[in-house]
Formats: structure tokens, sequence, C-alpha cells
């Protein structure tokens, strides 16, 4: 499939189906996974995260580890999310009514770039603005306060482009500085990181452990499993290998193997069962304590 012809046309059809516009399961990312917007040195992602479980697009790997640890924390994650050229809405609008009215309009990102001196940028042999798009866009709520929102630029921070010398062509720093006043003029926290950032036992575990994040229906099959383990087991399960945990369910509640499997890695992934993740997952030993304390620290400085 070739790339589409952009035009004005295009683009009103585009934000009139919804695209780049939305909250939760309803968003549809602004850049979706295509053949032709392929990239020479990144792998595109199809993913599914909680709490939406819908089918996203991550542009690269380095955006897919990222957005999936941003999940694990409690975090809805939006990827692709567009900064438009022209005045428009705070991102977290349309979701809380009662935030709504306190949230700031943006200048759009023309008149910021023009402010900062920075080329905003053209649809190729057209006079169309480029719609630029933010890496990932994390909504967060806690303790029953209102949304917050936070915006993640995604680099290969050890990428050479950040060290030393920077290539005179090279628009990546431009682009975060655009970004960073955008954030600045919403009042919206703002930081870069990369796949690279986190543990790598932390991106492993969390590759496995994601399948089984689906809070099951509660009156189904797995959906009792988890509760019955829970009222008859959790108490003394953090003293017990994983495997053990699957043969309880086995021989005293009369789940299959794979039901057990489930229930095991719901348990850790949502740290039901205190796990550090950070560390390798040894499902044949006791689960190490820590998973809760580095889950919350890692969301206090999400938030900062």
């Amino acid at each position: 499939m070739p790339a589409p012809k952009i035009t004005w046309a295009y683009l009103e059809k585009a934000i009139l189906r919804g695209d780049g516009q939305g909250h939760g399961a309803a968003y549809k990312p602004w850049i979706p996974i295509r053949r032709w917007n392929s990239s020479p040195v990144s792998t595109q992602v199809p993913g599914r995260l909680p709490p939406f479980y819908k089918r996203m697009s991550f542009l690269a790997f380095n955006e897919w580890d990222p957005a999936r640890v941003f999940a694990w924390v409690g975090a809805e994650v939006r990827s692709q999310l567009p900064a438009w050229p022209w005045t428009h809405l705070h991102p977290l609008f349309g979701l809380n009514e009662d935030l709504d009215r306190l949230l700031p309009y943006s200048d759009g990102m023309q008149e910021i770039c023009i402010d900062a001196g920075i080329d905003h940028g053209n649809y190729p042999g057209t006079r169309i603005p480029f719609v630029w798009t933010l890496d990932l866009v994390l909504t967060i709520q806690v303790h029953g306060s209102l949304p917050r929102c936070v915006v993640v630029s995604v680099k290969w921070i050890d990428a050479g482009r950040f060290k030393n010398e920077l290539d005179p062509l090279d628009r990546q720093i431009e682009k975060l500085e655009g970004e960073r006043r955008y954030c600045k003029q919403l009042l919206i926290p703002f930081f870069v990181t990369g796949s690279d950032m986190f543990p790598t036992h932390l991106k492993n575990n969390l590759a496995l452990l994601v399948s089984a994040s689906e809070h099951p229906a509660e009156n189904s099959i797995k959906g009792r499993l988890l509760r019955d383990f829970r009222d008859r087991y959790l108490d003394k399960a953090s003293l017990y290998p994983v495997v053990e945990w699957c043969d309880w369910m086995r021989v005293d509640l009369g789940a299959n193997h794979a039901n057990a499997n489930y229930v095991s890695q719901h348990l850790l992934w949502h740290q039901i069962v205190d796990c550090d993740l950070t560390k390798p997952l040894n499902f044949s030993n006791p689960p190490l304590a820590g998973g809760v304390a580095y889950k919350n620290e890692l969301l206090a400085r999400i938030l900062q």
C-alpha cells in the first residue's frame, strides 16, 4: 500500500473519523502501523496493554518497552497523539467534566515553533503544516484524584546524536525543544526516556506477564479461580515458589495447567503478591519482595 497523498481533504477526513482523538478504548492513534511508514532502523509493533487491551500502534520497540512499563504502573497509554499545528484543546479534554473547565488551550505547534525559532515543517511537496505527534501520552489517576497527564518523548538515550557534537541537520533536538515548550504551555510534565533506561529483567518479565494482565470476568473460570486462590492461599503465597501455587490450584481447586499459570502470572503482574520484577524471575523459588516499592517509586517519579 503506497503512502497517502497529503491534502487538506485527506487531513479533514482523518480528523472527522476521529484519528488522533479520544480516550481509553476509543482512542485512535494519528499514525497507524502501515507498510509505507516503516523505518529502516525501527521495527513497528502492534501491542495490547492494560487497562483496555485494544490494538495499539508503536513505531518501534523503543516505544513498546517503556509503554509496557508505564501501563504496569497504572497509566493509560496513548501513542502518537497529535500536537496539532493550530489552536487546540488540552490532551486531557473530554475525559472528565470537572477537569475540562480548568484545562488551558494550546496555541498550536506552529505558533510554538515560531516563538522558539524552529521550522515547524510541512508535508513534503506541500504547504500543509506537518502534524507533530507525541510518542507517548500517559493518563494517570491516583486515589480518586482528578486525572493527570504526562508526555513522554522516547529516544535512544545512548545514541551518538545525544553526545559530543550534534549533526547540524539532525532535527531531533529541535523536536524535543518544541515538545518541551508545548508541555510547558499546557502545564504537563514532560520527560525523555528510552527502552535502555529501564532494567533489562523488568522489561523481560513484563513481556512475559503482560498476557495475563487482563482482569478475568468475575464469574469466568479464571475469575473464580483467582478469587478462590486469594481466599485460600494469598496469605502464604509469598513463602512458596510459583510452581507450588500452580500445584495448589490444580490439586485443590481442579484447575488445568493453562488457567493455573494465568492466575499465577496475573498475581505477579499486578503485584498482588509482592515480587521484584527488576530481578530474574524464577518460578522455582519464592518471589523476592520489592516490586510494590519499586512500582510506587517509579509512579511518583513519573508524576513529579
